[in-house]
């Protein structure tokens, strides 16, 4: 019978009748609820209450924000409580992630499309050259329009990036278990994208200049550093950006729950 008066208990408390029969099996395996009603106690209401006698006292309720596995009164209640400790920083995580891949996005687009704009004045340039100059010069046009196209890709791939990294910044406001990791994964990924533009960036640039001065008689053009190309200056933030969210993350990572124990 203590498998029933442990059942009967926690409907006392307020519990569900399925919640209440799933807390009993766990301690009471054996424990089936029973088709038949339990036996009316008969009370002698003849006989005089003793000082002191009232209604008895109910058992406890768990406290509010609470939860986990309530047991028999005059032991020790075992509450497991899930902290919520963390959530804060996911949400920094989540603004800051928003404010940095729109800004991201707009300055990826905009140097898209200045290679595009330039891509399209060289060709309008190549059109007004005669057949011979075209054959003279047609390793040096394949050379720069490979450039710009590939620069056009490169920062094209950038913005799709970018659009990633805004969707798993709004994911951190749902609290989702797999949701620092992707964002993690999203703005490494794009470091290492804009750290390999600039390697490109400034090896296809210089020679490009090295080119023309050996073309132009008259002053050279000089070659621009590695840390001056869009793709190191975008690496470099997204980097220090990177190590921020990375921060922030481990403050907001998921904290095992906590047991607290009430003596009864």
């Amino acid at each position: 019978m203590e498998a029933q008066t442990y059942y009967q208990s926690l409907l006392a408390q307020g519990y569900a009748s399925a919640e209440a029969e799933k807390y009993t099996r766990e301690h009471y395996p054996e424990f089936s609820l029973a088709p038949t009603a339990p036996a009316p106690v008969m009370i002698d209401t003849s006989a005089p209450m003793p000082m002191g006698a009232g209604i008895p006292a109910a058992m406890p309720m768990p406290a509010p924000g609470l939860t986990g596995m309530p047991i028999q009164a005059g032991a020790q209640q075992v509450i497991i409580q899930q902290s919520n400790k963390g959530r804060v920083w996911r949400w920094f995580n989540g603004i800051f992630g928003i404010i940095f891949s729109l800004a991201m996005l707009w300055v990826s687009n905009f140097i898209r499309e200045t290679w595009d704009v330039l891509g399209d004045e060289i060709s309008k340039d190549i059109n007004n050259m005669s057949s011979l100059e075209k054959a003279l010069a047609g390793d040096f046009i394949n050379d720069i329009e490979s450039m710009v196209s590939t620069f056009s890709t490169i920062y094209t791939i950038v913005m799709i990036l970018s659009v990633g990294m805004l969707v798993v910044s709004i994911i951190q406001f749902m609290n989702k278990p797999w949701g620092g990791k992707a964002f993690l994964g999203v703005s490494g990924f794009l470091l290492v994208v804009l750290f390999g533009a600039a390697i490109y960036e400034y090896t296809a640039i210089n020679n490009f200049i090295d080119e023309v001065n050996e073309l132009e008689d008259g002053e050279d053009i000089e070659n621009i550093e590695f840390m001056e190309t869009p793709g190191f200056i975008g690496s470099a933030c997204t980097g220090v950006c990177f190590l921020v969210f990375a921060l922030l993350a481990f403050l907001g990572r998921p904290r095992s729950a906590q047991v607290v124990q009430l003596q009864m």
